[in-house]
């Protein structure tokens, strides 16, 4: 199953590349991309390449209201992949909280 989001990597290597990942989302067949970064993305430079942008608490909830299972599934399968140190599910929920997606968090934690 893909996903048609492309990862916005400005807060790794800087504003200067907002326009070519524009392109490349465009090209690529994105149709979001998931960004921190709004202000980066503004309405009128993202109309002319036919993508949208959106903060990834909306983007993982968005996610989780199409596909729970999946989402629940993926979750516990990356905690399961912990092991120096183990993470349990309420630790990971925290780590996500605190990582820029509180309301993912608080609404995945029920659930896990």
């Amino acid at each position: 199953m893909a996903f048609p989001v492309f990862l916005d990597t400005n807060a790794i290597y800087g504003a200067g590349l907002s326009d070519l990942l524009l392109i490349l989302a465009e090209r690529g067949g994105a149709a979001v991309i998931a960004t921190f970064n709004l202000k980066h993305f503004p309405t009128q430079a993202l109309a002319s390449y036919q993508v949208g942008c959106i903060h990834p608490d909306n983007f993982l909830l968005d996610q989780l209201d199409l596909f729970p299972t999946i989402v629940a599934e993926s979750v516990t399968g990356i905690c399961g992949s912990y092991e120096h140190p183990p993470v349990t599910l309420a630790e990971f929920c925290d780590l996500l909280r605190r990582s820029g997606v509180p309301r993912f968090a608080a609404a995945l934690t029920p659930m896990v």
